[in-house]
């Protein structure tokens, strides 16, 4: 019979216990390049480093991203390429799990003995650990989960490209109606022609025009309702045909990143992921904008638009604004704005989701914390040292006729201008990671204190 080994002393217990504790910063769209998701080298404390320090004050020292860095892993390998397109994110939820998968394979983790990962996402960096979620290991055990002004999207299915089919015939119609009317107006003898064939108009143009204007009018609103009676038809018969197969699907119309409700907090092991948001956020306000533009004109008309306006908008405007033009308007936005490919934006619609009443990302899943009071308002401080509009001497500039030294001089400056409004002017969707308040939180979920 072997001898069995003897227990590890407590200590090398309690330091192999804590390399299994890791804290992942996943940063957002547009940010693989910045240094505040990484832990620093000296100057500047980031982020990770200022983290790691809350956490040190509540007994969780060591754990944001040191236990990586210790096993040969870089903060890279990591990350994600930001860049604002569905596919980067999906794609990046499983390299970001291949990764801990990986990581917890070199540490020895096991199912019994799993790795414990607790995720910090920003923006979309948000979406990539919720993707990344549904593809750990047994070895690797999630913590908590904090996102920071994460933007949670929702589809359903619609066959938007039916919509931009009418919609462009419908402008052919517009077009054609327009050619015509000019047509008759301006070649001899058609207008006098269609009035003898209609019976409505005199032969006196001045006198025909309105009716002709009248009819070209009734005949656009005409194919506007017929168009979007049509278009409303073809999405109820389409999520008829889709409703055996998305009943059986386990991803479900809903959430577009992630697993499913319920298979989301059993894997969270009943606890709630924890969103910080704010109704300030300049980020969550334009893509809520891309998918909404139909939501802001009701609003609109409904605020500045009396009784009897509203009654003629919604006989004459709503089925070819609302239900044709503003449509095509979103498939465009959510393909530009949100990153989805045209085969997506042409058969489904996407939302921002409602945490209030929505079936998607429910209360009892995701907490939603409103941290606008924490959050600074942007911030601009003019240079000390020369006006931002005096023209900022270039070398060699002295050696040129006036005309090319002023041209350089004026590229030059207004190259300094606008670097120091990139670097000086903050908004307010980067102040989830420079607010020390939203730190603090963040760092008391992260260790159960909240």
């Amino acid at each position: 019979m072997s001898a069995v080994p003897p227990a590890p002393p407590a200590d090398a217990a309690d330091a192999q216990s804590a390399r299994r504790v890791l804290t992942v910063i996943v940063h957002g769209t547009f940010a693989a390049h910045l240094r505040w998701w990484r832990l620093g080298e000296g100057g500047v404390p980031t982020f990770a480093d200022r983290l790691e320090r809350a956490l040190a004050r509540r007994g969780l020292a060591g754990t944001v991203w040191q236990p990586a860095l210790a096993a040969g892993r870089t903060h890279e390998a990591f990350g994600w390429t930001g860049r604002n397109w569905h596919e980067d994110r999906v794609s990046g939820g499983r390299k970001l799990a291949a990764e801990l998968n990986g990581l917890a394979q070199s540490l020895g983790a096991t199912a019994a003995a799993p790795l414990s990962v607790h995720f910090v996402g920003h923006s979309h960096g948000g979406n990539v650990v919720l993707e990344a979620l549904a593809r750990l290991a047994p070895s690797v055990r999630p913590g908590r989960v904090v996102l920071l002004g994460t933007p949670l999207l929702s589809f359903r299915p619609t066959l938007r490209i039916v919509r931009l089919a009418l919609a462009l015939l419908l402008l052919f119609v517009v077009v054609s109606l327009a050619v015509f009317a000019l047509g008759t107006l301006l070649v001899p003898g058609v207008f006098d022609g269609l009035c003898a064939l209609l019976g409505v108009c005199t032969s006196t143009a001045s006198i025909g025009a309105p009716w002709l204007l009248l009819l070209a009018v009734a005949a656009v609103l005409t194919y506007g309702w017929i168009f979007w009676l049509l278009a409303w038809l073809v999405d109820v018969v389409w999520r008829l045909l889709l409703f055996p197969l998305t009943a059986l699907s386990k991803k479900r119309p809903g959430q577009v990143y992630g697993p499913v409700a319920a298979a989301l907090r059993e894997t969270l092991g009943g606890r709630r992921a924890v969103l910080f948001t704010s109704h300030q956020d300049e980020a969550d306000l334009i893509l809520e904008l891309s998918m909404a533009p139909r939501r802001l004109y009701a609003e609109w008309v409904a605020v500045k638009w009396g009784a009897e306006v509203k009654v003629l908008e919604r006989i004459a405007l709503r089925p070819v604004v609302v239900g044709l033009v503003l449509r095509v308007v979103e498939i465009v936005l959510e393909r530009y704005m949100l990153g989805f490919p045209w085969l997506r934006v042409l058969f489904f619609d996407h939302e921002m989701v409602d945490l209030d009443k929505g079936p998607e990302y429910p209360s009892s899943v995701v907490e939603r914390v409103d941290v606008s009071a924490a959050l600074r308002d942007a911030l601009y401080e003019r240079p000390a040292s020369v006006p931002v509009w005096w023209p900022m001497p270039v070398p060699g500039a002295d050696k040129m006729d006036g005309n090319a030294r002023r041209a350089l001089t004026l590229r030059e400056t207004l190259k300094l201008v606008f670097r120091d409004l990139v670097t000086q002017i903050k908004p307010r969707h980067s102040e989830y990671f420079e607010s020390d308040v939203v730190l603090e939180k963040v760092a008391d979920v992260i260790s159960g204190l909240a």
